[in-house]
């Protein structure tokens, strides 16, 4: 009984770190900024090749949230 508490704990811990880091990484790259013509999205006018980086990064990342097991 104590292991499968143990892999069920893992697998929750690997869960809300998946999440997090997907979170995390889709919301960076739609940080905005205020400018004289309106909002700007500065990773995506700045950076578009990493903000897509980022982007599928993320996507992949919550894919794997999605497909861990919860217990």
């Amino acid at each position: 009984m104590r292991m499968r508490t143990n892999v069920a704990t893992q697998n929750l811990r690997r869960r809300n770190l998946f999440l997090a880091l997907g979170i995390t990484l889709l919301g960076l790259t739609f940080f905005f900024y205020p400018g004289t013509t309106g909002m700007a999205w500065m990773m995506w006018r700045d950076a578009p090749l990493m903000a897509a980086g980022m982007a599928a990064a993320g996507i992949v990342l919550l894919v794997l949230w999605w497909r861990t097991p919860k217990s």
